[in-house]
């Protein structure tokens, strides 16, 4: 017999599982532009903060090499613009485009509609079970850390 905690975990593996196989195979197309999940954070980085390819890095948890790469993919699509700061002569700026502005207002519409649906499944909750699931979120989201710590500490 399955007990909760194994029904929870199985549910949970489950829908990572959904998730990581989605986000593969998500193809965001604008315009005749066909732009990958890689390319999609990046741009949803850059719109919240700005920053260097090595900030960028950091925030995605790749290679400042991979978010180079997407760069220079994301500026031979039009989307984005290397322009060399005038204060920090090694440092580029990176600028949408207007193409780029429009891709992500695009892609900013279907992700509000995406929240819209999530929130419509998280209104059937009451305060006090989404308090349980806020904390059950505290605690799943910190095993991402424990793992990697796991496979560095050898």
């Amino acid at each position: 017999m399955e007990t909760r905690p194994d029904k929870v975990n199985r549910k949970l593996s489950a829908l990572i599982n959904k998730i990581i196989f989605m986000g593969k195979k998500n193809i965001f197309e604008f315009r005749g532009l066909k732009l990958y999940p890689s390319e999609i954070h990046l741009i949803l980085v850059m719109n919240e903060t700005p920053t260097n390819a090595s900030h960028m890095a950091d925030m995605l948890n790749v290679t400042k090499g991979a978010v180079s790469q997407t760069i220079s993919r994301l500026v031979k699509k039009g989307v984005l613009v290397k322009e060399k700061d005038p204060f920090l002569k090694n440092e580029l700026t990176l600028i949408f485009t207007p193409l780029g502005k429009e891709l992500f207002q695009a892609y900013k519409r279907i992700s509000q509609t995406v929240d819209g649906k999530f929130m419509d499944k998280i209104s059937k909750f009451r305060d006090d079970e989404l308090a349980i699931i806020d904390r059950f979120m505290d605690e799943i989201l910190e095993l991402p850390d424990q793992i990697k710590d796991l496979h560095t500490n050898r």
